[in-house]
C-alpha cells in the first residue's frame, strides 16, 4: 500500500453550529443598538456565554487575540481599566465608562467568526438591505412621525443615521455598482434630505475612497458629482451654512450653538489636556475635569458635557499619552491590514476617523459598538478555524 504525504492531505472545514450562531448574533446587534440598549446588552452577554462553552469558538479567539491589530486594542482597554485607579471623578463616572467600553469586546468576537468572504458577504449584504429598508421608512415618517423623532427620521437621530446610510451606501459601491446603483441612490438621496451634517461628509469620503481605487479620474469624477448631487438639496447647504456661520461668530454669540459650542470645548479641552497630557485625567473623568475648567464662568460657555466632540481629545484628555498612543496604533494597524475587504475598510474607518474630529465616533454606544463590529468582520481571515469536520485524501 503506497504511503501517503503530509501533501496529499487536505483538511476541509466546515463552520460549526456554534459559529452559526454567533454570527447571527453579532449581525442582530446592528438594529438592537439602535432600537434597545437592554436587547443589545442581552445579545453580547449571550456571546460571552456562546464562547465561553465552545471550545471552537475559544480557539479561533485567542488566534484573534494574537494578532497586532488586537493587541494594540487590548493594550488601549487595559490603559482604560487602569484609568480607574486614579482622578477625581466620582466612581459611578469611572466604572460607568469603563463598562461602557466593553463595546469594543465585538471587534474580537467578530474577527473570530467571520472568517470567510461568504460570511463576510452575507453581513454586508444584510447590511445594505436593511440600510435601504429604514431608509424607505423613513420616506412614511413624513405621513406617519415616529415618536418624537422629527420626519425623516428613523435610526435615533440625524448623525447617526447619516453615518449608517453613507456605509450602506459605501457597501453597496464595493459590492456592485452597478447591481446596488437603485439602493446607492436611495441612500444618497435620503442622506441629502437629511440634516446631518456628517452623513454627507462620511458619504463623500467612503465613495471617494472606494472609487478612486480605479483611477485618480473616475474618483474624482464620482466624488465631483456626489458633491453636486448634495449641494442641489437646499437642507444640505442650510445645514453647511449654518455651521460655517456658527463658527464666524460664536466670540460674540449670546446664545449655545452646535459649531460654536464644539469650538469652546475644544478649547477648554486643550487646557486640561496641557494640564493632564502624560496620564490624563483618567476613565470617566473628563465631564468632572470640564467642570472644574469652567468654574467661574456663568455664560453658555460654561455649559457641562461628557464629551468634548472630538475623539481624539477625548482620548487624550482621558487616558493621556498612553491611552492616545494605543488607540491610533490600532487604527493605524487597522488601516494597514491586508485581505481582500481591505479597500472597503479604508474607506469606512477613513470616514469614520474624519468623522470622529467633530463627535467622539468610537466612544458613543451606537457609532462604537458598529465600527468595532464591522472592523472585526473585515479583519477577520480563515486561518486557524480549529475545526476540522472531515479529512479528505487527494491522489
Amino acid at each position: 500500500m503506497a504511503e501517503i504525504s503530509e501533501a496529499q492531505i487536505t483538511k476541509v472545514v466546515y463552520p460549526g453550529r456554534e459559529f452559526v450562531i454567533a454570527r447571527t448574533l453579532l449581525i442582530a446587534v446592528i438594529p438592537a443598538t439602535l432600537f434597545s440598549t437592554s436587547i443589545t446588552a442581552a445579545i453580547e452577554f449571550a456571546l460571552y456565554l456562546l464562547f465561553a462553552a465552545s471550545p471552537e469558538l475559544r480557539n479561533k479567539l485567542i488566534y484573534v487575540l494574537r494578532n497586532p491589530t488586537s493587541i494594540a486594542l487590548l493594550v488601549f482597554l487595559a490603559i482604560c481599566a487602569i484609568g480607574v485607579l486614579y482622578g477625581d471623578a466620582p466612581w459611578d463616572d469611572r466604572l460607568g465608562s469603563l463598562k461602557r467600553w466593553r463595546k469594543a469586546l465585538v471587534f474580537f468576537l467578530a474577527a473570530a467568526v467571520f472568517d470567510n468572504d461568504k460570511s463576510k458577504n452575507t453581513f454586508l449584504i444584510l447590511f445594505v438591505w436593511f440600510c435601504c429598508t429604514m431608509a424607505a421608512i423613513s420616506y412614511l415618517t413624513f405621513i406617519w412621525p415616529i415618536g418624537r423623532l422629527e420626519p425623516g427620521i428613523v435610526l435615533r437621530d440625524h448623525a447617526i443615521q447619516g453615518l449608517f446610510f453613507a456605509v450602506g451606501a459605501g457597501v453597496a459601491f464595493f459590492l456592485d455598482p452597478v447591481r446596488w446603483l437603485p439602493a446607492i441612490i436611495l441612500l444618497l438621496l435620503t442622506i441629502a434630505l437629511g440634516t446631518g451634517r456628517v452623513g454627507y461628509l462620511a458619504f463623500v469620503v467612503i465613495i471617494g475612497t472606494l472609487a478612486f481605487r480605479n483611477s485618480w479620474k473616475t474618483g474624482a469624477s464620482i466624488v465631483l458629482a456626489c458633491v453636486i448631487t448634495l449641494t442641489f438639496s437646499g437642507t444640505v447647504r442650510d445645514r453647511i451654512q449654518t455651521g460655517v456661520s456658527e463658527l464666524g461668530t460664536y466670540e460674540q454669540s449670546e446664545s449655545l450653538t452646535s459649531m460654536g459650542f464644539r469650538m469652546v470645548m475644544w478649547r477648554n479641552t486643550f487646557s486640561i489636556i496641557k494640564e493632564h497630557w502624560l496620564l490624563g485625567v483618567g476613565t470617566g473623568g473628563f465631564e468632572h475635569a470640564y467642570k472644574q475648567q469652567t468654574s467661574g464662568d456663568d455664560s453658555w460657555r460654561a455649559t457641562s458635557t461628557n464629551d468634548p466632540h472630538n475623539q481624539y481629545m477625548r482620548t487624550l484628555s482621558e487616558h493621556g499619552l498612553f491611552g492616545f498612543a494605543a488607540f491610533i496604533t490600532f487604527i493605524v494597524l487597522a488601516f494597514l491590514s491586508r485581505h481582500r475587504h481591505q479597500t472597503l475598510l479604508v474607506a469606512i474607518l477613513a470616514a469614520w476617523c474624519i468623522s470622529s474630529l467633530f463627535a467622539s465616533y468610537f466612544s458613543r454606544f451606537v457609532e462604537g459598538e458598529f465600527i468595532f463590529l464591522i472592523l472585526g468582520v473585515l479583519l477577520s481571515d480563515s486561518k486557524n478555524t480549529g475545526i476540522i469536520s472531515d479529512t479528505k485524501i487527494t491522489a
